[in-house]
């Protein structure tokens, strides 16, 4: 697995506790997914809830996909 790249999509960002921050948490999902042997290639921080990043989510794997996928 080492070098495969992975997207990390964390939901529920309506639920962080106050005084978390963004950077904290995808510092975290990086070193997380680091020590698991893998490389993050994109975090992405969404509320499916409120549709927050959610945008930006797809609008990435849309772009990853390429023409054939769509």
């Amino acid at each position: 697995l080492g070098t495969h790249r992975v997207n990390i999509v964390a939901n529920k960002l309506d639920l962080l506790p106050e005084g978390a921050t963004a950077a904290r948490l995808e510092a975290w999902l990086r070193g997380a997914t680091r020590a698991r042997g893998l490389v993050a290639q994109d975090i992405f921080l969404v509320s499916a809830h409120r549709g927050d990043g959610t945008r930006r989510l797809l609008a990435a794997l849309k772009a990853q996909a390429g023409p054939h996928y769509m």
